[in-house]
C-alpha cells in the first residue's frame, strides 16, 4: 500500500526557522563540491531550479559563462541542465554531469537546451518542470527586457523530453503569450495593473515563438501539421509568461505564474495529468470562499487570476513601490504535512520561506533564510533564489536549497563580475497540536 504522504497534514504548528548556514559553492570553478567545470566550461552560473525523475534530479540553471568574468562574454548560454543522483547534500551537492552533444556526462561542454531568438530577445530562462508518467515537462520563459521589470516577459511555455532528458522539443499548445498590440482581451489581465499597457506586435511574438504568421489574418497561426495549430489571440495571460509549475500530488499540476521580471505577486493555475497539453483545460484560482478554499474558474477567466501570494512590497523615498516575488520555489514536507515556499523577496532583498498546509494557501508569516548585506555582518551580498527540492528535506527538520549570487570586483568575495550558485541549510522546529 503506497504510503499516505498527507498524513500529517494540519498535525503541526511550525514555531521557527533557523537562519541558513552555508554548506559552500557548488558549481562553477572552484567550487567547494569536487564537481567539474573545466571540461563542461561551467565557469559561472545562476539559478537552480530542480524536477525529480525516477532515482535522478535534473537541474536547469541560468546565464552560464566559462570565465569568471562575465563582463567578457564567453562561451554564453542562456541555460544548461545538469543531473545528480545524490540526495544528501550535508556535503554540498553533487553534479554527475550536464547535458552535452553526446548526453549526460563531464567530458564535453554543457550546451544550451533551448536558443533564444535574435529578434530582440535578452535571454530563455528555465523555471521549473514536472513529470507526468515518462515525459518531463519544464517551463521557460523568453526575456524581453532585463530590467524593464514590466515589459521583461513576452511569451513562455513548455519544452518536454521523452528520452530521460536527452532530446526536447516543444510543447507549441501550452503558450502563454503578453499583451497584443492593438487588441482589448478581458482574458488577458495584465490591464488591471494600471498605467500604458505597451505589448507587443503579434508579427513579433509570432517571430520569436516560432509560429506562422502568415494565417494571422484569420487568427489561427500554423505551428506545423505535426503540433496543429492555435489561435495566439487566445493565448494571452501576461501572469502565467514566466510559471513555475509543481505536482500538487492530488492529481492536478500547479503553475505559480507572475508577470514581468520580479514584479508583482503569485497567481494560481492547475490542470488534470491526463489534460497537461490542453491549454483550454487550465483553471485559474479567481477568489477564495469563505473557508479559505480556491475558487476556480476556466481558462477564459485568465485575466481574473487573483495573487495567492501577495507582493512583499515597499515604498521608496520618492513614493514609488518597489515590489515582487521571484525565484519561487516549492516542495512539500510529508514530514510536517506542509507545503514550504521559497521566494527572492526583492524589495527586501533577502530569501524568505512560507508554509501552508494546501499548495494554493494560505500561507503564513515569512521566515527569513538568507539576507542581502555585507559578508562580515553574516549576509551574502547580491544574492537571490533559492530553490528547494522535497528529496533534500531531512525528517529532523533539516532541508537543503540553492541559491546564487552575482559578483562584482569591490564585493567581499573579491571576484570578477560572475555568477555563482552555492548550497545552504536550514533547521525547522515544529510542535505537533493538540
Amino acid at each position: 500500500m503506497p504510503e499516505d504522504i498527507f498524513k500529517n497534514k494540519g498535525q503541526y504548528e511550525i514555531t521557527d526557522v533557523s537562519r541558513s548556514v552555508l554548506i559552500g559553492k557548488c558549481v562553477g570553478e572552484d567550487n567547494d563540491a569536487g564537481n567539474d567545470w573545466k571540461r563542461s566550461l561551467v565557469v559561472g552560473t545562476d539559478l537552480g531550479h530542480s524536477v525529480n525523475y525516477r532515482d535522478r534530479t535534473f537541474l536547469v540553471f541560468g546565464d552560464t559563462f566559462s570565465s569568471q568574468d562575465v563582463s567578457l562574454n564567453k562561451d554564453w548560454r542562456s541555460q544548461v541542465i545538469g543531473v545528480t543522483h545524490s540526495t544528501d547534500l550535508s556535503r554540498n551537492l553533487k553534479i554527475d554531469g550536464f547535458l552535452t552533444d553526446t548526453g549526460y556526462n563531464l567530458d564535453g561542454m554543457a550546451i544550451s537546451i533551448m536558443k533564444k531568438s535574435d529578434d530582440g530577445e535578452s535571454s530563455r530562462l528555465m523555471s521549473g518542470g514536472c513529470v507526468i508518467g515518462d515525459s518531463i515537462y519544464v517551463f521557460f520563459c523568453a526575456r524581453n527586457h532585463l530590467y524593464n521589470v514590466q515589459d521583461a516577459n513576452h511569451f513562455g511555455g513548455f519544452i518536454r523530453s521523452d528520452d530521460g532528458g536527452i532530446t526536447w522539443h516543444r510543447v507549441y499548445s501550452l503558450t502563454w503569450v503578453d499583451h497584443i498590440t492593438g487588441t482589448s482581451n478581458p482574458r488577458f489581465g495584465r490591464e488591471r495593473l494600471g498605467g500604458d499597457v505597451v505589448g507587443l506586435p503579434i508579427e513579433r511574438i509570432c517571430r520569436n515563438a516560432n509560429l506562422d504568421c502568415d494565417l494571422v489574418s484569420n487568427g489561427n497561426l500554423s505551428v506545423g501539421e505535426e503540433e496543429g495549430k492555435i489561435n495566439i489571440l487566445e493565448h494571452e495571460g501576461y501572469f502565467f509568461c514566466d510559471c513555475t509549475p509543481y505536482d500538487g500530488k492530488d492529481g492536478y499540476i500547479y503553475l505559480f505564474g507572475r508577470g514581468g521580471y520580479r514584479c508583482y505577486g503569485l497567481r494560481l493555475g492547475r490542470v488534470k495529468y491526463e489534460d497537461f497539453e490542453d491549454f483550454k483545460a487550465y483553471e485559474y484560482m479567481t477568489g477564495r470562499k469563505e473557508n479559505g478554499d480556491p475558487v476556480w474558474s476556466d481558462w477564459t477567466h485568465i485575466g481574473e487570476a487573483v495573487e495567492v501570494m501577495e507582493n512583499p512590497s515597499r515604498v521608496r523615498p520618492d513614493g514609488t513601490v518597489k515590489a515582487g516575488v521571484s525565484n519561487h520555489s516549492f516542495a512539500y514536507n510529508r514530514y510536517l504535512g506542509k507545503w514550504m515556499m521559497s521566494y527572492f523577496n526583492s524589495p527586501y532583498y533577502r530569501i524568505d520561506l512560507v508554509f501552508a498546509d494546501n499548495i494554493w494557501g494560505p500561507y503564513g508569516k515569512p521566515y527569513v533564510l538568507l539576507e542581502g548585506g555585507r559578508l562580515n555582518e553574516g549576509r551574502f551580498p547580491n544574492l537571490y533564489g533559492g530553490f528547494l527540492n522535497e528529496k533534500w528535506i531531512e525528517p529532523d527538520g533539516t532541508f537543503y536549497y540553492l541559491f546564487s549570487r552575482w559578483t562584482k570586483p569591490d564585493n567581499a568575495f573579491g571576484d570578477p563580475m560572475a555568477y555563482s550558485t552555492y548550497t545552504a541549510s536550514s533547521v525547522i522546529t515544529a510542535v505537533k497540536k493538540r
